[in-house]
């Protein structure tokens, strides 16, 4: 896996969140793995990316796409903490989001460090099925693997020969399945800003300091979030809120079962 993990460089309708904008820089990200059987990297917005399924496939036609997604409800809930933490919504609790999300957001109302205001669109970020049907349009459907979140915590050892034999690579004995990645709130905004959004002024004396001491691209923005994020407990979704939510994407659930229908690798737990 390259480092960072989730470069966002295919996602090129996405300008604002994309880390990496040219080729060469783009490749140099995996030169220390350059003799490994597979690589890969994680960025999560191409699910949602409508021009990143057919940028991967220009770039690599033999790629192999594995795909997680989640109960919509539990998503959503995750999703919305991230973009908490990102700077880029200011709705502090999921309802509210979704119901200005359902109303039809202004510009104007949107978080002013907004980076992508398609991303505050909460009802098509987790409408999974024309997602995957986009990376289906493009690749051989025994390239693409779509694994439900549900099914990797309940049958994760399962589901983790299954990831073995889509990838082609050898079966070994995992033993470590530790949780990562857990909710994270932020102690300051602005601390937060100085490494998710920093202004240009900062940018260039960072990277002459950079280039000066011989000091990593990620280091110094590691060290803040390491110091600036905790991790924080998961809020219970109201019942409500959780019914409203999974009959709005009723649709969508039957017609991801349906896709998956088409795959040759999968760990089906409907949610």
């Amino acid at each position: 896996m390259c480092e960072p993990k989730e470069p966002h460089y295919f996602s090129t309708d996405f300008p604002n969140f994309r880390w990496y904008r040219d080729l060469a820089s783009y490749d140099n990200l995996f030169l220390q793995g350059a003799d490994a059987l597979i690589r890969g990297e994680a960025s999560i917005m191409y699910l949602y990316s409508e021009e990143a399924a057919r940028n991967i496939y220009e770039y690599n036609p033999e790629a192999k796409v594995l795909i997680f997604i989640r109960n919509h409800a539990d998503f959503l809930r995750s999703y919305h903490a991230q973009q908490l933490v990102n700077l880029d919504e200011d709705l502090l609790s999921l309802e509210d989001a979704w119901s200005a999300d359902q109303k039809g957001r202004g510009a104007n109302e949107l978080a002013r460090s907004c980076r992508e205001p398609a991303f505050l669109k909460y009802s098509d970020v987790a409408r999974f099925a024309p997602q995957i049907q986009r990376y289906l349009d493009v690749f051989p459907s025994e390239q693409v693997m779509v694994l439900r979140f549900e099914s990797w915590t309940s049958e994760i050892r399962v589901a983790f020969s299954k990831v073995e034999e889509f990838l082609g690579i050898e079966h070994f004995a995992a033993t470590n399945f530790r949780r990562i990645n857990p909710s994270r709130d932020i102690r300051s905004k602005i601390v937060s800003r100085l490494y998710r959004n920093p202004p240009k002024i900062a940018l260039a004396g960072w990277r002459v300091f950079r280039e000066l001491f011989k000091i990593s691209r990620g280091s110094l923005s590691s060290l803040l979030r390491g110091i600036n994020e905790t991790e924080s407990k998961v809020q219970k979704i109201p019942d409500n809120l959780r019914q409203e939510i999974e009959s709005y994407f009723a649709a969508d659930r039957e017609e991801i079962s349906r896709l998956m229908e088409r795959l040759a690798f999968r760990v089906d737990r409907d949610a």
